[in-house]
Parts: structure tokens; C-alpha cells; sequence
């Protein structure tokens, strides 16, 4: 590998995005098995687009395949959330592997408003960003999108 300093950016900050309203794109949404191998969470990448934080990434995992119910019912809430911002509907079986796939593609590219909050690591006791709500970009208003995280509960992920 051949490497040379102009063909690269500096490393950006990683310090903490203030709490708002930030205009966004999925840039990936991929499927992965959870640690101990029951079940699979959809990872759902996104870019900030907003000038003040522009280049600069949030994650969500949604647990839609889980032994644990509460912890589907938390992502599927999630999912509806993103689904209304964006204003697709989809439907999918998480038995079924090509459906899966399919809406990880589906979401691919698409633009909408996220509401990025401020909590406490539980287990690291860091403050870290999270995505606390979503709304479709003409819409303007978080209320549509808006979920219930539950960062403090003792789920087994």
C-alpha cells in the first residue's frame, strides 16, 4: 500500500454532538448475528449532514430477531419510527434471510431529521450520543417519529 497524506482528511472530533435537530442519511443498514448467537440486529449507520456536524456518525441496532420480547418490541417501535420518517412501508419476515437483506437495502440512502440526545454508558459510565427520535424532513416535527429508548434496562445485549 502506497500512502501519502494528501489523499486523505485529518481525523475528525470525536467529542459529543450537542443535544437537537440534525438533518441525516442512511449509509448502511446491516445485518449481524448478536453476540451470543441468538438472534440478529439490524446495524443502521448514519452520516449527519448538517453543516455544525457534517461528517460526523451515529449508529442504532435494532434487535428485530431476539429471544427476548421486549427487546423486539423496542426495535420494531424503532423501526416504525424510521420507516414513518422516511415514509416507505415495509414489510418483512426475520425468518427469511432475502427480506432482510432487502429492507437493509431499502433503507439505504434515504434522508430525514434525527433528534440526538445525551446518556450515561451503563457499562462504562461514559456519555455517549443517541438517537432519541426521527421525523421526516418536510415534516419538521420530531412527534411522528418519536420512540420510547429504553438505554437503562437490563436487556441481555
Amino acid at each position: 500500500m502506497k500512502f501519502s497524506k494528501k489523499d486523505h482528511k485529518p481525523m475528525g472530533s470525536f467529542d459529543l454532538i450537542e443535544p437537537g435537530d440534525y438533518r441525516a442519511i442512511i449509509i448502511d443498514a446491516d445485518w449481524k448475528d448478536n453476540a451470543a448467537k441468538t438472534g440478529k440486529y439490524l446495524k443502521i449507520q448514519f452520516e449527519l449532514t448538517d453543516s455544525t456536524v457534517q461528517g460526523r456518525y451515529l449508529w442504532s441496532i435494532l434487535n428485530l430477531k431476539h429471544t427476548n420480547e421486549t427487546a423486539v418490541g423496542i426495535a420494531c417501535s424503532e423501526m416504525v419510527s424510521i420507516q414513518d420518517a422516511i415514509g416507505v412501508d415495509i414489510v418483512f419476515e426475520t425468518d427469511k434471510d432475502d427480506e432482510m437483506h432487502a429492507l437493509g437495502q431499502a433503507l439505504l440512502h434515504k434522508r430525514l431529521l434525527v433528534t440526538v440526545g445525551v446518556e450515561k454508558r451503563k457499562d462504562t459510565g461514559e456519555m455517549q450520543n443517541r438517537i432519541k427520535a426521527y421525523a421526516g424532513l418536510e415534516s419538521g416535527s420530531k412527534a411522528a417519529g418519536k420512540f420510547t429508548p429504553t438505554g437503562d434496562d437490563d436487556l441481555p445485549f
